[in-house]
């Protein structure tokens, strides 16, 4: 399961951009943790301690936000904004989530095995990396592992080939693909392929014979 890593957070008593100018400068970032039928926190944050947070937890995940001495508060990050520049973070909302109900949250993917298609030569293509599931908090999962060993030339795996354990619900399309394995020379037919049109398309002089010259429509002359 999901390990919920703890945030800690303080109390923001200004508000306006300033105020959130002048957090930033000092290495702190605004948040507003809402949701559950209680007004909006205003909160003030750490930025290296989140940027450590998140680079664990990831930046759609399950977090306690322990605001002063208040009881930690189970929330789903929400939304992480950046700086478009320095990728510094600007402002974090929290959605609180109930403990006892299911939540909707992405969970990554982790491949394993070595699929028979690579083993013969073949190129793996993963074309999913993390599924959306719904689940109880304490029963998220903090990755869902995704068995290759089977997986041959041209064959792929799907979301309903995927097993996870009870209580949990992956919500993606079903039929989506998730991981195929493709064999190497149909890259390289594509190229001949295309060498071989161009090279019909064109016409080559023989050894020692100059290409003549395009030949140009007399314009009448006006009279």
């Amino acid at each position: 399961m999901v390990q919920i890593l703890r945030l800690k957070a303080k109390p923001r008593e200004e508000l306006g951009k300033d105020s959130a100018k002048k957090l930033r400068i000092e290495g702190l970032v605004p948040g507003v943790v809402y949701g559950g039928g209680d007004k909006p926190q205003h909160i003030i944050l750490d930025e290296h301690d989140l940027r450590l947070i998140l680079a664990k937890a990831g930046e759609h995940s399950l977090v306690e936000v322990g605001i002063g001495r208040k009881s930690p508060i189970l929330a789903l990050i929400a939304e992480a904004q950046h700086h478009p520049v320095t990728d510094r973070f600007l402002h974090v909302d929290f959605k609180i989530v109930p403990r006892d109900k299911p939540v909707e949250v992405p969970v990554s993917i982790e491949f394993v095995g070595e699929s028979i298609g690579v083993h013969e030569g073949g190129i793996f293509m993963p074309r999913l990396h993390e599924l959306n599931v719904r689940a109880k908090p304490e029963e998220v999962p903090d990755k869902i592992e995704v068995d290759i060993s089977e997986l041959d030339f041209d064959r792929a795996i799907h979301i309903e080939d995927i097993a996870v354990s009870e209580g949990i619900e992956i919500l993606d399309e079903p039929k989506q693909t998730v991981a195929t394995v493709v064999r190497p020379r149909i890259v390289v037919e594509e190229v001949e392929e295309v060498v071989e049109e161009v090279e019909e398309g064109v016409e080559v002089p023989a050894e020692g014979e100059e290409k003549a010259p395009s030949e140009e429509k007399e314009t009448p002359k006006e009279e």
